[in-house]
C-alpha cells in the first residue's frame, strides 16, 4: 500500500525474479510532504501504479513518472435508505473525529465545542488541547481495527481534506458510510459524485 514503506533493495530483488508488482496508494505521493527519491525509484521498478484521480496537473505528473498508471474514483454501494432516517431515534449518536491534530481540524472541533456540541476526538498530537473545553472530549491516541469500526458505526463523523495534497476525497469518504457512520465532510465536487448530499452524506465549506 504505502510505497515509502518498501525498501528499494527488496524491489530490485523482486524485479530480478520477474515478478510483476502493483503499487496501490490513496495518498498523493507527488506532494513535497510525501515525495522522495526512493519512492520515485520504486515507482520506476513497479509494473503498475494504481492511485486515485486528482487534478489534471497531478495526474499528468503521475503518468510521466510511472510505467503504467490507473487512476480512478472509489465507488461504494449503500442501502437505498437515508442514513439519517436510520439514526434518528438513537440517543447514543455522537459527533466523532479520528485523525492527527492540525490547525484546521482543531479550529472546527473547537468551534463545535464552543457551540455546545460535544465532539469526541481520537488520534495523536492532541495532548496540548485535552482540557480546553468540556465539550471537546479528547482521547489522545490512535484507534485501529475493530475499535475503529465500532466508533464510526454509531457516529456523525467529521472528515477533512488536507489542503496540501490536492485530494478530492480520502479513505474516510468511503470508510465512514461503509462502517455505518454518517459522513459530515469538507465539501468537494468529487465526493458529491460518490455520495448524495443529505441522503448518504452531508458537506460543509472551509470558510
Amino acid at each position: 500500500n504505502k510505497p515509502s514503506f518498501v525498501k528499494l533493495s527488496l524491489m530490485r530483488k523482486i524485479k530480478k525474479k520477474k515478478i510483476k508488482t502493483i503499487i496501490w496508494t490513496d495518498d498523493n505521493m507527488f506532494v513535497r510532504q510525501n515525495k522522495s527519491y526512493f519512492f520515485l525509484k520504486i515507482l520506476k521498478l513497479s509494473n503498475i501504479y494504481y492511485t486515485l484521480f486528482r487534478s489534471r496537473e497531478v495526474n499528468n505528473e503521475v503518468k510521466k513518472n510511472s510505467n503504467k498508471t490507473y487512476l480512478g474514483l472509489p465507488f461504494i454501494e449503500l442501502e437505498k435508505k437515508k442514513i439519517i432516517e436510520n439514526k434518528t431515534n438513537n440517543k447514543n449518536i455522537k459527533v466523532l473525529f479520528i485523525g492527527k491534530m492540525d490547525i484546521k481540524r482543531l479550529k472546527y472541533c473547537k468551534y463545535l465545542a464552543e457551540n455546545n456540541i460535544c465532539v469526541n476526538v481520537y488520534g495523536s498530537g492532541w495532548n496540548n488541547y485535552i482540557n480546553i473545553n468540556k465539550n471537546l472530549i479528547i482521547e489522545n491516541r490512535p484507534v485501529f481495527g475493530s475499535e475503529y469500526k465500532k466508533l464510526i458505526s454509531n457516529s456523525i463523523c467529521l472528515n477533512f481534506i488536507r489542503d496540501f495534497t490536492g485530494d478530492c476525497f480520502n479513505l474516510k469518504t468511503i470508510e465512514i458510510p461503509a462502517y455505518g457512520g454518517f459522513l459530515l465532510s469538507e465539501d468537494t465536487k468529487h465526493q458529491r459524485k460518490i455520495l448524495r448530499e443529505k441522503i448518504e452524506a452531508d458537506y460543509f465549506k472551509n470558510e
